[in-house]
């Protein structure tokens, strides 16, 4: 039965990326970004790309680093082993795991 889940949750995920890939990237959301995940306790840098490569470095409050890269998929962004739904904010974008919503980072534009 695990097995079959397992199955569904890469046949949804592949979807995703199948159905969406033709959409364009939206403007704003290409550039530099900056922001903090209470969740995650890590500050998070993120840079979109304009061709929807996407990396993010991450730094924990105990100085732990990650380095994640992703692409931007229509109406999702694969970022590492997470798929996260974004939005414009006024100063930036937001992105929350479709997952596990708890897991979101409002993410500022950085100059």
């Amino acid at each position: 039965m695990k097995g079959l889940r397992l199955l569904t949750i890469i046949a949804i995920g592949g979807a995703f990326a199948f159905a969406s890939a033709a959409e364009k990237m939206p403007s704003w959301l290409i550039g530099k970004f900056k922001g903090h995940s209470a969740y995650l306790q890590a500050d998070f840098l993120m840079n979109v790309d304009s061709n929807g490569i996407i990396i993010v470095n991450t730094i924990t409050k105990n100085g732990h680093d990650g380095h994640f890269s992703g692409k931007f998929h229509g109406q999702v962004l694969d970022i590492g082993k997470k798929v996260y739904r974004y939005s414009q904010s006024a100063d930036g974008v937001k992105i929350r795991n479709i997952w596990h919503s708890v897991d979101q980072v409002d993410l500022k534009r950085m100059q």
